[in-house]
C-alpha cells in the first residue's frame, strides 16, 4: 500500500511524540522506541524516582525534540524523494 505524505505529516503533527508516524512508515523499532521512551518517562516522572534523577525528564523530552525534527524533515523534504525512499504516492 503506498504511503502518503500528508498522512504521515499529521500523524507526526499530533501522536508522533508516540511515534505513530514512524509504525505508519513501517520504521516499527524506531516507533517502539519513541513510545517506550515517553511511557517510561512519563511512568517515572509520576514517581518519587524523578526527585532523584533526570533520567526521567529526559526520556520525556527526547520524544518531543526527535518529533519537531521529524517534521521539519517532512516539510522540507520533496515529494519526489520521498515516494522514492518510502514509495509515497503523489498526484
Amino acid at each position: 500500500m503506498a504511503k502518503s505524505k500528508w498522512v504521515s505529516f499529521f500523524l507526526c503533527l499530533f501522536v508522533g511524540v508516540f511515534g505513530a508516524h514512524k509504525f505508519y512508515l513501517k520504521k516499527y523499532i524506531l516507533g517502539g522506541i519513541y513510545l517506550a521512551c515517553e511511557i517510561i518517562g512519563l511512568y517515572l516522572c509520576s514517581t518519587e524516582l524523578y526527585y532523584f534523577s533526570n533520567v526521567p525528564l529526559f526520556m520525556v523530552v527526547a520524544p518531543y525534540i526527535l518529533t519537531a525534527i521529524d517534521f521539519i524533515l517532512l516539510v522540507f523534504t520533496p515529494t519526489k524523494k520521498l515516494e522514492q525512499k518510502y514509495n509515497f504516492r503523489f498526484k
